[in-house]
This record gives C-alpha cells, structure tokens and sequence, in this order.
C-alpha cells in the first residue's frame, strides 16, 4: 500500500473520484427480458426488495457513474508522474457487475484502486529506470497483454456480428453426435504382464480374501506388477471406456474392452486372465472394475445455447488464424526450423542453458536503439494458433 502520508499534494483532488463513484451513483431499473448478449427468454436476474431500497439488478451496469470533473483533469501529480480522472473512470468501467458494486457502495475501495495505480505507476516507472522494459518476459507479457486486447475489441466483436442461425446449431449437432448421444462409460484398473506364471500369481492376489475381505488393494498391485511403464504409473488407472471405440477415445485390445463390461460390480475383479496386446506387446491383463456411468442422451433443444456459444468461439479462433496468416504473408515471415536452431542433451540441467540463453537476449536487447525494429517472428502474436504460420515460407 502507498505511504497515503506522502502523497497530501494530491488527496483532495482524488476525492472529487471518490464523489463521483459513491454520491452519485443511481440504481437503475433492470433491462428488459431479451438484452444483446444474452439468449432470447432467459430472464434477467434481479435482487427482491429490502428495507434499505429499491431492488438492483444482478446485472453489470446497475449503478451510473457520473463523472464530476473532465476526464483529462489531472488527479494525482508528481515529478514525471500524472493520472487523471479520465484513467480511474475507464478502471471503474473495467470492473466487473459485482465489483462495480462494491466500487459504488463502499467509496474506501475506490481509494485503495487509485492508491493502488498510483504504486503501480511509481513501480513501473523504476522497472524502466532500471531497463527492465527490455527484459523478455516483460516483452513477452506486454505482447500478451497487446493480443488480448486485440482480441477483446477487434477481432472478437467481429466474430460475433452475426448470431449463428438454428441451420447451422442444428448442423453443428449433428456432426458432433458424439458429444450428445454418449454410451455407457466405465473406469477400470488393469494390469498387464508379459509372463502367463507372473500373471496368474498376481490374479490370485487380487482375489484373495480373508474373513470375506479382499486382502490387497487392487491399485496397488497395479502400481506394483505392471510391466507397463505408463499402467504402473497410473496405478492401471484406465478412464471413459465405452463398449465399443469412439473418435479419440482409449484405443484397448477389444478382448479386455470386452472383459471390462462383462463385470456386473463396482470393485469386483474378473477371475480369470484375459490374453491379449498392448502397443503390440503380447501379454495377459487382469481386469478390475472402478466404476460405471450410464448414458446420456443430450437432446438439440437442451444444448442449443450452448451449441451457439461454441460456433461463436470457433469463429474467433478461425477469424485470428485468418488474420495472422494475412500479417505473415504481408511481413513476409519466414521462421527457421526450430531444430536448427538448438537441441537437447545430457548435462548440468536445463536452467543453466536457459539462464544463458536469457541472458544473452537481455544483453542484445539493451544495447538495440529503443526505436529499432523487432525481428519478424518476435511481431507476430505468441499465443496465437499453433497453425498460424502453416503459409508462411520456412528457410
């Protein structure tokens, strides 16, 4: 928190802020029943009356901020150091419905916001000082933060002009009946040995019991036996099984999928081994059932909305590929093969390589004019889609 006793000169202006985030804030009456933004017949959420007022709606945008001063009215001034009430209002704005309220109803947190940019800009201001501005992580975490904001008001909006038609949520319903119309699906733990001898021993440990009670714990004998480096590490652990193979499903030897559905109980383990590949190893399985999870069938009225929040998503996801793949093709992006450029081997770990590596671009970086040009690959967005650059030329 800010030294509020060193910062007097400019307390009194900032509480003209305070004013207008409080005193002057109205509780509006709730919009109407269909709003932009939100589906047609979803009602609009509003608070019951109490003895303190009017109802607020639930909604972002209850309350109306009414700026007292100018927005370029300088609040708090320094050596080399301003904000305006302008700055503080477009924070107010950001916020979102349930800080907006807090913001309104309790002026302090208003305070404690400026306060808070206030030691942000002191504290940037020292980074640049210090030429942290040309550090990578600092560049990259600013090009992120460029990115988002690209997305959030160009190319985003532009997405989403045109609400996705009932043709197109139906075809999207169709070409993806693997989302809604889901089978059985069952959790089970399994344990695969090459040797019939080892198998079979480990089988008989599995289904021993004493007093009516199994003795060991199947998942440990999983974690311990298994010749398969990954089942050992699950502890055999084998999720979403569905009685036949689905698109991107658990790829499994149909005769252990076959043998996970023939057990009736949660827990139970099949008695006997069942023979059969794994990564073309062959070998034998011991078969124990986790848990089961009936079908669903999720019909087209029931996930319309949702069906249309992921056509609005896609779009944007193709919209920014269209658009990077533009700008590569108008900057002429050329990317070396990454394999060219270094590669992995045995020795003191991968910090030291990186800190080196780090430290030489901080060094580059610092000693380039402030006003120089990036290199290309540097410009183009870092988060963008891993297929971005498909058209551009590679050396």
């Amino acid at each position: 928190m800010v030294d509020r006793a060193a910062m007097k000169p400019w307390r009194l202006t900032v509480g003209l802020v305070l004013t207008c985030a409080a005193a002057l804030a109205q509780p509006v009456r709730p919009p109407p029943a269909e709003t932009p933004g939100r589906p047609p017949g979803t009602p609009v959420p509003t608070e019951a009356p109490d003895d303190d007022g009017p109802a607020v709606s639930a909604d972002a945008g209850a309350w109306n901020l009414v700026p007292l001063v100018d927005a370029a009215t300088v609040i708090v001034r320094g050596r080399n150091l301003q904000i305006t009430a302008g700055e503080v209002v477009a924070r107010l704005h950001d916020a979102s419905g349930a800080l907006e309220e807090s913001y309104a109803t309790h002026p302090e947190l208003v305070q404690e916001l400026v306060d808070r940019m206030v030691a942000d800009r002191l504290l940037a201001d020292e980074a640049r000082r210090r030429g942290l501005e040309a550090d990578p992580l600092v560049r990259a975490a600013i090009e992120r933060a460029l990115v988002s904001r690209l997305r959030a008001l160009v190319i985003n909006p532009a997405a989403e002009l045109v609400r996705p038609t009932d043709d197109e949520v139906r075809a999207w319903y169709d070409a993806h009946a693997e989302r809604f119309h889901v089978p059985d699906r069952r959790r089970a733990r399994l344990i695969f040995l090459v040797n019939r001898h080892d198998a079979q021993e480990v089988l008989r440990l599995a289904l021993l019991k004493r007093r009516g009670r199994l003795v060991n714990e199947f998942r440990h004998l999983a974690a311990e036996h298994n010749d398969d480096p990954h089942l050992r590490s699950m502890a055999g652990d084998v999720r979403d099984l569905t009685p036949t193979p689905v698109p991107g499903g658990v790829e499994l030897d149909p005769a252990v999928r076959a043998a996970v559905f023939e057990i009736s109980h949660d827990g139970d383990t099949l008695s006997r081994l069942v023979e059969g590949h794994l990564h073309d190893v062959a070998g034998f399985f011991i078969v124990n059932l986790v848990s089961r999870r009936r079908g669903e069938e999720r019909t087209l009225l029931a996930q319309a909305d949702w069906i249309r929040l992921r056509i609005l998503m896609e779009r944007r996801v193709n919209a920014e590929r269209e658009r990077v793949a533009s700008y590569a093709r108008a900057r002429r992006v050329v990317v070396t093969p990454i394999t060219d450029v270094l590669r992995f081997e045995p020795g003191a770990g991968l910090d030291a390589g990186l800190d080196a590596a780090a430290d030489a671009g901080l060094d580059a970086a610092a000693d380039a004019p402030r006003d120089a040009p990036r290199d290309a690959p540097r410009d183009a967005p870092r988060d963008a889609p891993r297929d971005a650059f498909h058209n551009a030329p590679r050396s």
